[in-house]
């Protein structure tokens, strides 16, 4: 039973979130609202989008929201149109995308909607973190997805027809989005090596070595953008840590990273988030 289930489904990856699923279609038991929670790039909005397709809707009729560059006026007038019949079909279908970058008052507007649920609409929620209030997590039914095997991701890129190498496959760190985005865009990986060989600098090299790593990103960072390219720095090296060590030393090692993450949210200053990288890591 469970291979035909997974083998019903495009998305490569993520059997249990398929199988739930796949049996709730069976039984004509579908909630009225789902959270995908998990790393991005791992393929929740995919099946999101598969999901509506077997409900019925097809892939231009979905209603799409992201919260990136949106505000709450914004979401209200989104969700005011699931007020309406479905233009085609029974069900109509609602994905709301990184809602891990939704405030107060847009989730208070969300969840008026997820209170009084209608019939004919499913609202799936795509989250990166499980920051949401409670009050919306205890209205929907939360699925969880990890990062895809390197067979996994070979086989979403083998899919499309693209052609990767063992660089882009190993800084992939589990997420398709990455994997496609380094084999179609070169300098994505170099820029990837470059954080690598940065993070090696600052665990094995010498004081010295260190500091002029710092040094040497001061240089390369322009105002605009310095906050940006420290996160996705962060995050790309929590992610290989967490590849690459053992338990004992990943806890030490996010302790000190997680720390810079705060560090930097509250005050912004570059400098002293590189510093105290400089002097605690290695």
């Amino acid at each position: 039973m469970d291979e035909r289930i997974s083998a019903s489904w495009a998305t490569v990856g993520h059997m249990f979130a398929k199988q739930v699923l796949a049996k709730q279609l069976v039984l004509a038991s579908i909630p009225h609202a789902y959270i995908f929670f998990g790393p991005e790039g791992v393929g929740k909005k995919t099946l999101a989008l598969e999901l509506a397709e077997k409900l019925g809707t097809s892939r231009q009729a979905v209603l799409e929201f992201s919260f990136k560059d949106s505000n709450t006026e914004d979401l209200r007038n989104f969700l005011s149109t699931l007020s309406f019949r479905p233009s085609a079909g029974h069900r109509q279908v609602a994905v709301l995308d990184s809602c891990e970058l939704m405030h107060i008052a847009s989730s208070n507007t969300l969840l008026k909607v997820l209170e009084e649920p209608t019939r004919s609409t499913t609202i799936i929620l795509i989250s990166a973190k499980r920051n949401l209030p409670s009050t919306i997590l205890s209205r929907a039914q939360m699925l969880s997805f990890g990062y895809l095997s390197q067979e996994e991701l070979v086989s979403v890129v083998r899919g499309k027809g693209l052609v990767y190498t063992e660089d882009t496959l190993k800084f992939a760190f589990g997420r398709a989005s990455e994997f496609i985005e380094m084999i179609t865009n070169k300098d994505e990986l170099g820029r990837r090596k470059q954080w690598q060989r940065e993070l090696e600098g600052l665990t094995s090299g010498s004081m010295f070595t260190r500091l002029a790593v710092i040094q040497e990103w001061a240089k390369q960072e322009t105002s605009d953008q310095e906050t940006s390219d420290i996160e996705q720095r962060l995050g790309f090296w929590i992610t290989q840590e967490m590849m690459a060590v053992g338990t004992g030393k990943l806890a030490l090692k996010l302790s000190i990273f997680m720390e810079a993450f705060r560090r930097l949210s509250s005050n912004g200053n570059k400098r002293m988030v590189l510093e105290y990288l400089c002097l605690n890591l290695g």
